[in-house]
């Protein structure tokens, strides 16, 4: 079964993993569905990442 890209932030960006691929301070922006809760909006309002919903 293979998921969209979409659907893997939307799994992911709530959930706290073991491992960590790069610092936030290295992405420049997140690109996701609407779904994003505004907890997370507001946590990524406090870095420099540019979050765009489509």
């Amino acid at each position: 079964m293979m998921i969209s890209y979409q659907e893997l932030v939307r799994t992911f960006l709530n959930r706290r993993g073991f491992n960590q691929v790069l610092p936030i301070e290295k992405i420049d922006i997140i690109i996701t569905d609407d779904a994003v809760s505004e907890v997370d909006k507001l946590a990524l309002q406090k870095t420099r990442v540019k979050l765009i919903t489509v």
